[in-house]
């Protein structure tokens, strides 16, 4: 492996890679003389995309046991030499070897230090070191680290501007040979969200839906991405929690009447509200007890890939107790639903008014 040329490329600008061409340098990544990379920042889904784009980059089929080894901090921790021993491996059925750590810690960093401090170290593998962590400040050792080693890269992970999804958007539906206008690039964005995955991931069923026609629309668009369909009753009652959820009370008053209109029953849709928030329960207590990580915790909980963003956000910006008295507010709902005489669109409706004056009064 040829030393690299970090600080001569024109993707990095003192010795930091440039946020807006990470996309083009993530294209050949696996060519670039680096020994691997840090994933850092608070865009979860972000990171999340970089990482299969890099992941596969270097090993086609990460179920392979042969080239893929996850590291953890414990093993790192009583062995430093175990990354070196990791890196300078050779794959039993030839390859490239990928190395992933997650939250790493700081004995990482002294384990690093033994491949990169000699050069040979560096020079004598072409496996590749793929770190994944959460925030890190500009303080954080193990981001300076990374940041003034000539054989690593450290990509951040920052909240996306629009301009970024929309030209993320348009490159994608380029890949797919797709015409389009900024009509339809708007919608896809307005369905889907800024979630890259999910961008992409639609926009291959578009191309299969057009089947070779390379014209889309927006009147196509909106069909194909179920924008007709909106108003159906699962549809409904998962924008009614998700609302909720985010403190759009005034969302959820306002939808309560199409509720009603399409026959839904309440009693299913109070449920799913306090399977929600019992998943953050146990999610907060898996977060701050056991210290595991987001993606652990999604898994656990079965919380789908659209909603993992907002899920993690809560997660972090919720406390336990708030948690527990929306379960209880929930319980008590269920219970009203039952009781009361009233019509269960107007004790709803009294519910979400509680929150909405609530809100408005804060």
């Amino acid at each position: 492996m040829a030393q690299c040329l970090i600080c001569q490329t024109k993707y990095f600008q003192d010795m930091s890679i440039i946020n807006k061409n990470i996309d083009q340098y993530l294209k050949n990544i696996a060519q670039e003389k680096i020994i691997g990379c840090l994933l850092y920042g608070p865009n979860i889904l972000l990171n999340n995309f970089r990482f299969d784009i890099i992941a596969k980059s270097i090993v086609a089929n990460l179920q392979n046991q042969f080239l893929v080894t996850c590291l953890e901090n414990n093993q790192i921790k009583e062995d430093k030499g175990i990354i070196c021993d990791e890196f300078l491996s050779i794959p039993m059925f030839a390859g490239r070897k990928l190395i992933i750590i997650r939250n790493p810690e700081k004995d990482t960093i002294e384990a690093l230090k033994i491949i990169t401090e000699i050069p040979d170290y560096a020079n004598k593998s072409n496996n590749f070191i793929l770190l994944v962590a959460g925030d890190l400040d500009k303080d954080s050792a193990l981001r300076k680290f990374i940041e003034t080693s000539q054989y690593l890269v450290a990509l951040p992970a920052y909240e996306e501007k629009e301009q970024d999804i929309h030209n993320f958007t348009s490159l994608e539906l380029k890949k797919q040979q797709i015409k389009y206008d900024t009509a339809v690039v708007k919608a896809i964005i307005a369905n889907v969200g800024k979630n890259r995955q999910l961008i992409s991931e639609e926009i291959n069923k578009i191309a299969i839906y057009l089947n070779g026609n390379s014209d889309l629309d927006l009147f196509t668009v909106q069909k194909i991405l179920g924008e007709s369909q909106k108003s159906s009753g699962e549809n409904l009652i998962q924008t009614f929690i998700t609302d909720f959820a985010n403190k759009k009370y005034q969302n959820c008053f306002e939808n309560i009447a199409k509720l009603n209109e399409n026959n839904i029953e309440l009693i299913a849709l109070v449920r799913g509200l306090a399977t929600y928030f019992t998943k953050l329960y146990f999610g907060k207590i898996s977060l701050q007890l056991h210290k595991k990580d987001l993606q652990q915790i999604a898994l656990e909980e079965k919380i789908f890939y659209p909603q993992q963003e907002q899920f993690f956000t809560q997660l972090q910006r919720f406390s336990h107790k708030f948690i527990s008295k929306m379960l209880q507010k929930i319980e008590d709902l269920e219970l009203d639903l039952k009781k009361n005489k009233l019509p269960p669109n107007l004790v709803l409706a009294s519910f979400v008014r509680g929150f909405l004056i609530k809100s408005n009064s804060a």
